[in-house]
C-alpha cells in the first residue's frame, strides 16, 4: 500500500474506525469519506466518525447521496458498491487504495470476498489498475476486530453503531447486539 493516497470508508462504528487504524501507517496520504445516504442513525454516525478521525489526525469529508437507497431486512441493495465507486469517482488521486471495514460472517453479498474480487475487477476496468479495494478484516469475526480495535488503540467508546436511530442507541438491532461483545472481551 506505500505511496498510494488511501480513503478509509468510515460509518463512524468500530470496522470503520479499526480500518482506520490498520491504514494508518501505511498509507502515504490517508484521509476518510462518510457518506450520507439518509440512513436513519446518520447524525450520530456521522459525530462518530469525525471523532475518529480527530483521534487519528486525520480529515474526513461527509458527502451526501441524492438518491435514496431502499433497504430489505436491513440490508441496503448495492450500498458497498456504490460507497466504492462513489470514492473512487470522487478522488483525482492516483494510484488510490479505497479502504472498506467489512468483516466476515455478516450474510450480505457485499461483505464477502467475492464481493471484493468482483469489485477489484470493476476498479481495474475503470482505473487500469490504479485503484485498488483494501477489506483487512475480509477473514476476521467481529469479535476479532474488536480484540485488533482494543489492542490497537482505536477509541472505540467514540464509535456510534445502531441501524435504528441516532443515539440513543436502539440496543435491538443486529449493530447494537455486536457492540455487547465489546464489553464480553
Amino acid at each position: 500500500m506505500a505511496s498510494k493516497h488511501t480513503v478509509v470508508l468510515m460509518s463512524g462504528g468500530i470496522d470503520s474506525a479499526a480500518t482506520v487504524a490498520i491504514c494508518k501507517d501505511d498509507a502515504s496520504t490517508l484521509a476518510g469519506l462518510f457518506i450520507d445516504y439518509g440512513q436513519s442513525a446518520r447524525d450520530s454516525e456521522w459525530e462518530a466518525a469525525q471523532r475518529i478521525a480527530e483521534h487519528f489526525a486525520i480529515n474526513v469529508a461527509r458527502l451526501k447521496l441524492s438518491l435514496e437507497m431502499s433497504s430489505r431486512g436491513g440490508e441496503y441493495f448495492g450500498r458497498n458498491a456504490h460507497f466504492v465507486l462513489t470514492a473512487a469517482a470522487s478522488s483525482a488521486e492516483r494510484p488510490l487504495a479505497i479502504a472498506l471495514g467489512i468483516h466476515s460472517q455478516c450474510p450480505y453479498y457485499d461483505t464477502t470476498p467475492l464481493f471484493s474480487k468482483h469489485m477489484q475487477r470493476l476498479l481495474d476496468g475503470y482505473s487500469g489498475g490504479e485503484v485498488t479495494l483494501i477489506a483487512p478484516f475480509l477473514s476476521y469475526t467481529k469479535k476479532e476486530v474488536i480484540e485488533f480495535a482494543e489492542m490497537n488503540d482505536v477509541p472505540i467508546r467514540m464509535t456510534y453503531s445502531c441501524e435504528h436511530q441516532n443515539s440513543p442507541a436502539c440496543g435491538q438491532c443486529p449493530s447494537c447486539q455486536d457492540r455487547r461483545l465489546v464489553n464480553a472481551i
